[in-house]
């Protein structure tokens, strides 16, 4: 999708830590993190991470998490470990694209405190509550830092896409790769299948966790392949 878009140099990890190369090594101005990660540390983990590393000025790019369910918990859990936006699956370049244009306009700082370093988790600032005078002498200190918004400026760079042209590369880009992710969907099936038809050989923890796991990949693939019926099923 983002290729399609126009971005001229992605990196793409699969897994926390060679993201974390990436992170030490690459000024960027956009990071997309699936909240599901291969290995020990999941994306939220990452996140939170990232944003305590001091490695400027990454420590402070957009982050965006993709989830194929965005229940309550999981949205407060993207907030707190410091993401600007979660992004349900399944994905398409609209949707991407608006959620991208989103991100690079808004303007909040960041906050660091004892137990929180991301942006301010507070969309709008209404001022202290009637009848008081702010912050109390003995609240935990809150430091706002002013952090450059290089997306923005990335997004305003003349000679770039309009949002049609980039939702229509999007769009072909999907295309070049529907064949693969039909493949992808035949193997994803089958594992479910057997999954399904001989349970007794797994705890039913560990059976329940495939079932997710398996099902969370097909809401990826099926939006991205143009299969919404597949993708809600799923769901």
């Amino acid at each position: 999708i983002f290729t399609g878009f126009g971005a001229k140099a992605p990196h793409r990890a699969t897994n926390a830590e060679d993201a974390k190369t990436i992170v030490r090594k690459t000024d960027l101005d956009l990071i997309v993190c699936e909240s599901q990660l291969e290995g020990d540390i999941d994306g939220y983990d990452f996140v939170n991470w990232l944003r305590h590393s001091k490695i400027e000025p990454n420590n402070f790019t957009t982050v965006m998490i993709i989830s194929g369910h965005t229940q309550k918990s999981k949205v407060e859990k993207a907030r707190d470990c410091g993401a600007n936006f979660i992004v349900a699956k399944p994905l398409t370049p609209k949707v991407m694209i608006d959620r991208v244009i989103w991100v690079a306009r808004e303007n909040r700082s960041f906050i660091e405190c004892d137990n929180y370093l991301g942006p301010d988790r507070r969309f709008h600032s209404i001022g202290p509550p009637p009848n008081t005078e702010g912050r109390r002498s003995d609240d935990l200190p809150l430091e706002k830092i002013r952090v450059k918004n290089t997306l923005a400026a990335a997004v305003r760079a003349p000679g770039g896409k309009t949002i049609a042209e980039a939702v229509a590369g999007a769009e072909a880009r999907l295309e070049d790769i529907k064949d693969d992710c039909l493949a992808s969907l035949d193997k994803i099936l089958a594992s479910l299948a057997e999954l399904i038809e001989n349970p007794n050989y797994l705890p039913r923890e560990e059976v329940l966790a495939g079932l997710y796991d398996l099902s969370n990949d097909i809401v990826g693939i099926a939006g991205v392949a143009g299969l919404g019926d597949m993708g809600k099923a799923a769901f």
